[in-house]
């Protein structure tokens, strides 16, 4: 019998269910629950990334002591933020929360430069404070230049459990920094934003197949799942 495990995190808690077909029929569990939240660090409202992947970690021991070898795991979380991964494949910081102030104003700053008509016919995207093209802008320039790519929230996550880099595309549609036309990220945005389109990873349809991963004793498969 097939096992199929939804990674579910959301702004105040995270879930692992597992799925699994029984004559014909789909049957959903909780496997295990844990807290999320974010905090003030280092200047910043950040969440604990680290904590949120411990949490996984801690279901997928759960299921290994219940039997379960092997499953097929899919990664779901809240949109546009991101975390920047250094050179040597590690975070440069645990990633600051969409909620955070340090974007107040910025769309009246960005779009004093690059007009907002431009922005829209290019991404389609509605205008939101909290949308990553202006946590980008507000983003410590250093940090930028330091950055070998850059990943949101479940893209990391991913990566952390298959070593594969991805940018899913329902989830990077988000960003505000889509290209429709071209189906990538936009050039001038980029440009604007001092960005090598290399920092981002390849696009990535959801449910594509990263890789295999073998935690706690268990093996599994690894894809994104739309939002």
């Amino acid at each position: 019998m097939k096992s199929y495990l939804a990674v579910d995190i959301g702004a105040s808690s995270g879930r692992l269910m597992l799925g699994n077909v029984v004559e014909g029929k789909l049957r959903v569990r909780e496997v295990h629950r844990f807290k999320n939240s974010f905090s003030l660090r280092d200047g910043h409202e950040r969440w604990d990334i680290d904590g949120l992947i411990g949490g996984i970690f801690t279901g997928l021991e759960k299921l290994r002591q219940e039997g379960l070898t092997e499953c097929t795991l899919g990664i779901d979380t809240w949109a546009v933020d991101y975390v920047l991964v250094g050179p040597n494949s590690e975070k440069l910081a645990d990633p600051i929360s969409y909620r955070d102030r340090r974007t107040a104003g910025k769309i009246t700053e960005l779009t004093a430069k690059i007009p907002k008509q431009d922005i829209y016919e290019r991404t389609g995207i509605q205008f939101l404070e909290l949308n990553t093209l202006y946590q980008l802008y507000a983003e410590e320039p250093e940090r930028i230049r330091q950055a070998e790519q850059i990943l949101l929230i479940p893209d990391y996550i991913g990566y952390v459990l298959t070593g594969r880099r991805v940018a899913e595309a329902t989830n990077a549609s988000t960003m505000q920094m889509l290209n429709l036309r071209e189906q990538n990220f936009d050039r001038e945005l980029l440009n604007f934003l001092k960005i090598d389109r290399n920092q981002f990873a390849e696009l990535t349809d959801a449910g594509t197949y990263l890789g295999s991963s073998n935690q706690n004793g268990m093996r599994g498969t690894i894809s994104p799942l739309a939002m």
